[in-house]
């Protein structure tokens, strides 16, 4: 019986399902499985094949300095308990860096010793891989291989039209909808999508933003800064799953206007969606817009200009309608059951 501790597995299945996606399929493939969220009570207490990280950068995107090095400690103890245990320890690699940054000395040291101590390694993408290599050279010494990130195409309702959904946001048919979606953080970059947004002379064009603030200060410069432009549309707040169908099938195109970026969920869902993006060419986005096209995939270079946006709009209106397209099919590697499989192989191979 092969036992999982997962950091997380199921419980940010409310953010974001990719983890409660990943492991429910795995535990389709093998009934016998154990997969837990981890706890510290959990790994002192039991012996785990696997304990298998996910985000294990994020204590550094805390402003207390103090509570970052807390946790650094507390990370420090469960890796080296796991190792007394002869437990693999697993990353999946979905960031190379903590977005803010904060602590660029302890992080880089903190990842250096992190990777030292890992027995595999799983990348999203090929280049996502190449990347991770690069960035980090003592990887070479440590088992890895790549596991898509899998589609959110049964995770949704997607039972409403295009033209249903901008009837329902008070959006004109002709209008084309540029969409932001998803949690809005300092890195995403949403004041700036808004200014070259804004530069825009196309009256015809609507720029949505729909997703929670991370802070009430961000929330309150999106808002001054979109008041003055009747073309934007601020849904600034949680939103429910029930409503993700809305905003994704109101856009025209799915903007990310990151400063940084090397995997993104939120591509992944508005693909999903069947809609199309325009994101930066930056880390796995690259192989994105390869894998699914350049009319599906629009990619700038730099920083998000009115340029990019104003192409983007010329572009989209050459391209046919994609309300009966469908842009993942079901046995592409976008798959969560083939995913699944890979990630069990791998397991698997470390234990051996």
């Amino acid at each position: 019986m092969l036992k999982i501790l997962a950091s997380p597995a199921f419980d940010n299945k409310e953010g974001n399902p990719y983890n409660y996606l990943l492991y429910t399929n795995l535990q389709s493939l093998e009934p016998n499985i154990i997969i837990e969220d981890f706890k510290w009570e959990k790994l002192s207490e039991q012996k785990w094949d696997i304990l298998h990280f996910h985000w294990p950068e994020t204590f550094f995107n805390k402003k207390n300095r103090v509570e970052a090095l807390k946790e650094l400690v507390k990370y420090f103890i469960i890796i080296k308990t796991a190792k007394r245990q002869n437990t693999k320890i697993v990353w999946t690699i979905h960031n190379l860096e903590a977005h803010s940054r904060l602590y660029p000395r302890m992080e880089k040291w903190y990842k250096n010793w992190f990777i030292k101590q890992i027995d595999g390694a799983i990348a999203l993408t090929e280049s996502g891989l190449e990347l991770a290599h690069n960035h980090f050279p003592t990887l070479k010494d440590v088992d890895t291989t790549v596991v898509y990130h899998g589609h959110y195409k049964d995770s949704y309702r997607n039972d409403i039209s295009k033209k249903n959904a901008k009837e329902k946001l008070d959006i004109s048919e002709y209008e084309t909808v540029f969409t932001y979606f998803g949690q809005i953080k300092e890195y995403k970059n949403i004041p700036e999508l808004i200014n070259q947004f804004q530069k825009m002379k196309d009256e015809s064009s609507c720029l949505l933003i729909a997703g929670k603030p991370e802070s009430e200060a961000l929330k309150e410069r999106i808002e001054i800064l979109a008041k003055t432009d009747n073309r934007i549309k601020l849904f600034l707040e949680f939103i429910d799953d029930d409503d993700v169908q809305l905003y994704m099938n109101v856009a025209d195109v799915v903007v990310l206007p990151y400063k940084e970026i090397l995997n993104s969920g939120t591509a992944l869902l508005a693909l999903s969606f069947n809609r199309p993006l325009l994101v930066p060419n930056k880390g796995a986005l690259k192989e994105l817009r390869n894998q699914f096209g350049e009319t599906i995939v629009f990619t700038y270079n730099h920083s998000l200009s009115v340029e990019d946006l104003e192409k983007t709009s010329q572009a989209l209106k050459l391209v046919p309608s994609n309300e009966d397209t469908n842009f993942i099919d079901e046995e592409s590697v976008f798959n969560w059951r083939e995913g699944s499989r890979k990630t069990l192989e791998f397991y698997k191979s470390l234990l051996k």
